[in-house]
């Protein structure tokens, strides 16, 4: 297949992120829900291309709420969110923003171009990976998100728990049965979209609802500007590439823990918060591209995104044992050079625009994020044939969403991506060696 630059999906992806980093906990998660509709169609290349604009810019247009008002437009934010504090100067504020503008760009590239250059070696790599590595790596991402969820220990468990089990409802090929079948309609599994939407899109818009309030002493922050330029020197630059390449490939945490990282790492060696700032985004966006290879290489989800995002791939007959690994990544990679670009637009010079969405009472833009889940699941219904049903689960579960939205729901639906994926798994090792 020739290589291409799709214009159309590099815009959807882009609006997608510039909508998942302005709105404090969407994430990408619930946005690739929203954008459920318009995926339908897309081609496995296009689906790739829209999920790496939706993280990427997301990455790059949260950086400018955490640096002016302490809002975390992405988890992976929170160092930011955290420095944001010890800028004291307007000039601080504007190099803060042009720097991580700059450095994620620099992580972004550096990452995607050592990718190029190692492209004939990673058709090579899936090969020397087996099925109990497969499940180990699930393990481990399992292990990392109920770890690191912010619920106790035993509540994790219980929601991963819970998740693991409503994703083996259904007909259940490893065990060669139906699971917790009462109708029909359950054959088939319960809907996907269905589940993140009320068990982990409504709690967090209904979280935020309640309790998000803008820190209005940050306002003086506005005044900056954006075209006081700093650019980090480019063997740090590099270093932190490096970092947030290494990390980003960690089951769970990928840019958290790539941005948290490079944080840590510069904050031994300096007290400027600017300079720990640019260091966080260089790895945070560096990382943004490594988590990718994963999937690509082996079908292993490492965030719930991707478990997601695998999930509409394998409608479109995905499989990484039949994929053409080269002239997809050549292509993914030309479309991440022009979405870098306008991520690179959006949060140095058109950073100066954010100011004007967080002026709007944000409990309209959380009431518009339910109309169109709501809209999303009966157009879902609808293309299904099964209206009805999707309707009177919603319903079902609704109320569960709502008393559960003090909790984080990550471990449930992540443990509901791929609870079929790690039955088989466990099917063919416990053939192989048991």
């Amino acid at each position: 297949r020739p290589i291409m630059i799709d214009l159309s999906s590099i815009l959807l992806g882009c609006g997608l992120g510039l909508f998942a980093g302005l709105v404090p906990g969407l994430g990408p998660f619930t946005t690739l829900l929203l954008a459920f509709p318009l995926l339908l169609d897309l081609s496995i290349i296009q689906l790739l291309i829209v999920y790496s604009a939706l993280i990427t810019v997301s990455i790059y247009v949260g950086s400018v709420p955490a640096t002016l008002y302490g809002i975390p437009g992405d988890s992976a934010s929170m160092p930011v969110v955290f420095e944001s504090r010890n800028l004291k100067s307007l000039r601080q504020v504007s190099e803060a923003i042009s720097g991580a503008a700059f450095g994620g760009f620099f992580g972004s590239m550096a990452v995607a171009l050592f990718c190029l250059f190692i492209l004939n070696y990673l058709d090579n790599i899936k090969y020397f990976y087996s099925t109990p590595i497969f499940l180990g790596l699930l393990i481990l991402a399992s292990v990392v998100i109920i770890w690191n969820s912010t619920n106790k220990k035993i509540a994790s468990m219980l929601l991963y728990t819970a998740g693991f089990i409503l994703g083996m409802v259904g007909y259940n090929a490893p065990l060669a049965r139906p699971v917790l079948v009462f109708n029909n309609y359950m054959y088939q599994g319960l809907p996907t979209e269905v589940i993140i939407a009320t068990l982990f899109a409504l709690p967090n818009i209904v979280f935020y609802w309640n309790y998000f309030s803008v820190n209005k002493g940050s306002r003086s922050k506005e005044a900056y500007s954006p075209w006081s330029v700093y650019i980090l020197n480019p063997m740090k630059s590099l270093f932190f590439s490096v970092v947030g390449f290494v990390t980003g490939l960690v089951p769970g945490l990928t840019t958290i823990l790539s941005s948290v990282l490079s944080y840590n790492i510069m904050s031994y060696f300096t007290k400027d918060p600017v300079k720990r700032i640019v260091a966080s985004e260089t790895g945070n966006n560096a990382g943004a591209f490594s988590m990718l290879l994963p999937l690509l290489l082996f079908g292993i989800p490492i965030t719930s995104s991707e478990a997601l995002l695998l999930f509409f791939l394998e409608q479109t007959g995905f499989s990484v044992q039949h994929i053409d690994l080269g002239p997809l990544m050549k292509t993914l990679i030309l479309n991440f050079f022009l979405i870098n670009l306008v991520g690179l637009a959006l949060a140095w010079p058109l950073s100066n625009y954010v100011k004007y969405f967080y002026r709007v009472d944000l409990r309209y833009v959380f009431g518009t994020v339910l109309i169109l889940i709501l809209g999303s699941l009966l157009y879902s219904g609808w293309a299904s044939h099964s209206t009805v049903w999707y309707f009177s689960l919603t319903a079902v579960l609704v109320p569960f969403g709502i008393a559960l939205r003090n909790f984080d729901m990550l471990p449930l639906v992540f443990a509901f991506l791929i609870s079929d994926k790690a039955v088989a798994a466990i099917m063919i090792v416990k053939q192989l060696y048991f």
